[in-house]
């Protein structure tokens, strides 16, 4: 391994570690937008979504995130995604996370099922920061759904790239998103 490249990592760690850290400092940081799905020609590889900084296209609302854990991918780490297993670090020292090869992040939220319309699939667009509420929400649990109608503003940190999932209008759908940095 390069100089160079070992200093890139470490960078990318550092990066991961201020994610953590803005969530531990205020637990209300990051939200997912889910939005209606778009007709994908191709699921296997859909079409860039046309996300700005300022809007997320036929937005449902935000659910909030309340696990983000810097993670390392692994065969039998504890935290199960379709995919691939990882394992958190519980540590913000990007040193710890470079020894661990942690440069991913792990976010998770609740979407409720009576959030969306049983008619229709929905999309995870992408993880926002700065979201600005009508109302500042009481936030009770894991559960928390706020409509679109309700958001005054937002900024798209991450655009996410998940397939459309159908609501079974049964349970509510755990949100999963890696982050590599």
């Amino acid at each position: 391994m390069t100089e160079y490249s070992a200093t890139t990592f470490q960078a990318r760690c550092r990066l991961a570690a201020s994610y953590v850290d803005r969530y531990l400092a205020d637990p209300k940081s990051y939200w997912v937008a889910i939005g209606k799905a778009s007709p994908w020609l191709d699921e296997n590889n859909p079409p860039y979504p046309a996300i700005t900084v300022n809007r997320v296209p036929e937005l449902i609302g935000f659910v909030y995130v309340h696990t983000c854990k810097s993670v390392y991918e692994t065969d039998i780490g504890i935290i199960k995604t379709l995919d691939k297993n990882y394992e958190p670090v519980n540590s913000t020292n990007p040193n710890l996370l470079a020894s661990a090869k942690a440069n991913k992040l792990y976010f998770e939220a609740i979407l409720p099922h009576e959030a969306t319309p049983l008619s229709s699939t929905y999309r995870i667009k992408a993880l926002c920061t700065n979201v600005v509420f009508a109302n500042t929400p009481n936030i009770v649990g894991p559960e928390l759904f706020i409509s679109g109608s309700e958001v005054l503003d937002y900024f798209v940190d991450w655009i996410v790239h998940h397939k459309a999932v159908e609501n079974d209008g049964q349970t509510n759908q755990v949100v999963q998103i890696i982050r590599e940095f």
